[in-house]
């Protein structure tokens, strides 16, 4: 069982911020641009540093930030490549299940945007973890490639933590087992969709990093 616990956490936007996750499974965290999702994506990826509070519960996180860390001179299978035994065998599979092997040996800089998100979304549930952040990740996915992704992710989920965020709430609040709204440095779970849209609009915009 994974668990994530943020503990009086502060750096960039973010003050004094609590987080306690228990069990696996998918956990929305919605909000207004701004809020500060990106910034406790980050904090859970160890990619800022905090000045003060603790993280702990989780051993490996996967979160891919952007597909600009993707080099576009190398193909999707170059990547495939480097993984280890086990993550080869995933990835191979999900390969199959995404029609992926059409466009995996061409060079990045030649797919398209729905392209680039299967390839990192493969990639990112094929890497040993315990923890994964799926950050907008499928938004220029098809709506076939999207609900087989969400699949995957309510899958994976029995035996890990997923955070999901996207500007689509429907899927957010379809797909989760619990729903957050990230405002003035809290969370507070939300379980109606049009709660969530009056609340994202009332809240004011920080900068993020």
């Amino acid at each position: 069982m994974t668990e994530l616990y943020l503990s009086a956490v502060t750096a960039g936007n973010l003050k004094n911020f609590e987080l306690s996750i228990s069990k696996n499974g998918i956990y929305g965290i919605i909000g207004r641009n701004g809020a500060g999702k990106s910034t406790l994506f980050t904090i859970i990826n160890e990619g800022l540093r905090l000045k003060s509070g603790q993280i702990s519960g989780f051993s490996r996180v996967v979160y891919v930030p952007n597909l600009d860390i993707f080099d576009e001179n190398l193909t999707a299978n170059d990547y495939m490549a480097v993984l280890s035994k086990d993550e080869q065998q995933k990835s191979t599979k999900l390969i199959k299940k995404f029609s992926a092997d059409r466009f995996f040996s061409g060079k990045i800089k030649t797919y398209s945007l729905g392209m680039k998100e299967i390839f990192a979304f493969i990639m990112t549930i094929s890497l040993e973890s315990d923890l994964i952040i799926i950050d907008e990740l499928m938004n220029g996915m098809d709506n076939s490639m999207r609900k087989l992704a969400f699949s995957y992710l309510q899958l994976i989920s029995k035996d890990k933590i997923v955070l999901l965020t996207s500007h689509i709430l429907e899927e957010v609040f379809q797909f989760s087992d619990k729903v957050y709204l990230l405002n003035h440095s809290e969370l507070h779970e939300i379980k109606d969709l049009k709660d969530a849209i009056l609340k994202i609009n009332d809240s004011p915009v920080f900068a993020e990093l």
